[in-house]
């Protein structure tokens, strides 16, 4: 039976990790596999994407809500001409809220010939990362993918 961590324990474990996150990874630690994601912040969850798909990053303005969509999209946002599908991240992964939060952002992301805005409450920062520290990918945002044993 696991007995109850102390405030001061989790304290610790908060801390250390936070340190381990802050270091600048090693030389041998970029060089194979190494990328740059965008860490972008939704309620209480941080998640992101790689810095190449990411093409453009705005402050949320003129989102134009559509009738009849999925609660999953915001609506629709145009930025210098070019009209994006918002995708609402805090309505997709279910975290509770409806709304955007004041200073949202709009994140404009192009892959595999598509361009989509992914609506999120802020974006924190870019940062190098060893592919080997990137964690498992969400599906439909219920958790992580699990590989099967077969094949």
């Amino acid at each position: 039976m696991n007995a109850a961590l102390s405030t001061e324990e989790v304290r610790g474990i908060l801390e250390e990790r936070a340190r381990a996150l802050a270091r600048a990874p090693a030389a041998d630690e970029v060089e194979d596999g190494a990328g740059g994601i965008l860490v972008m912040r939704v309620a209480e969850e941080r998640c992101a994407a790689p810095v190449e798909s990411v093409k453009e990053i705005e402050d949320l303005g003129g989102l134009t809500t559509l009738p009849g969509i999925p609660d999953m999209w915001a609506g629709l946002v145009n930025l210098r001409g070019s009209v994006y599908p918002v995708l609402a991240l805090a309505r997709y992964l279910q975290l509770g809220r409806q709304e955007p939060v004041e200073g949202a952002k709009v994140v404009v992301l192009a892959a595999a010939g598509m361009e989509v805005a992914l609506l999120v409450d802020a974006v924190e920062e870019i940062r190098r990362v060893a592919a080997a520290d990137v964690g498992p990918l969400l599906v439909d945002g219920r958790g992580p993918a699990r590989r099967s044993s077969a094949g």
